[in-house]
């Protein structure tokens, strides 16, 4: 690898992160098959351009990706370049291992990190009448009727329970997400213990 380190995450975020997702995923059913962009002469080789809105960025020159081929390389996934075409193969549990960990080191988007936190606090805002299981769905398009309606919800949980859910100075209904009740008013909103 060359002198500089491959950045994960920094350019092409969902790109990187599919793409290795799809590589751990085709190894785990697959075994050591290859996976190439273009068909190949290999009966075992399985093509990842069955669907070109998969990895659009793919398509793009050699060049695109000279280091995260380097960076793949490094970790171990063996990658062949025949007839000017990628073909890549993880050869073992192992390989596959290095690429689980640096996938998990990808950044969360929201919606993801909403998971957790209602995971974690929906209990204790259940106390004060809010579902904070049920609002969440909604923003994820479960039980909504139409795109417009999972839209709108999504916009209102990520502005008026996002902030609750990530910072213990937020209050919904008189309550923070570590259970301690707030016993004058205001009831909600961002309220600091400093503040009168």
């Amino acid at each position: 690898m060359s002198t500089t380190q491959y950045v994960w995450f920094n350019d092409n975020p969902d790109f990187e992160k599919n793409f290795l997702e799809y590589l751990i995923g085709h190894h785990k059913i697959n075994g050591d098959d290859p996976v190439s962009w273009n068909s190949t002469s290999s009966a075992n080789s399985h093509m990842c351009a069955t669907n070109s809105k998969k990895f659009p960025h793919l398509k793009k020159s050699a060049k695109h990706h000279h280091n995260l081929t380097q960076a793949l390389e490094a970790l171990g996934v063996v990658v062949a370049r025949p007839r000017n075409s990628y073909t890549w193969t993880v050869p073992d549990v192992s390989v596959r291992r290095r690429l689980e960990t640096i996938l998990s080191s990808a950044p969360k988007d929201w919606l993801e990190q909403a998971e957790e936190l209602v995971e974690k606090y929906a209990d204790t805002f259940k106390q004060v009448g809010i579902d904070l299981d049920r609002e969440l769905s909604r923003a994820q398009g479960s039980g909504t009727t139409k795109t417009q309606t999972a839209a709108t919800w999504i916009a209102w949980f990520r502005r008026n329970r996002m902030p609750a859910l990530e910072n213990s100075d937020w209050y919904l209904r008189g309550i923070n997400r570590e259970g301690k009740k707030r016993q004058r008013s205001p009831f909600s909103g961002y309220l600091p213990e400093n503040s009168n």
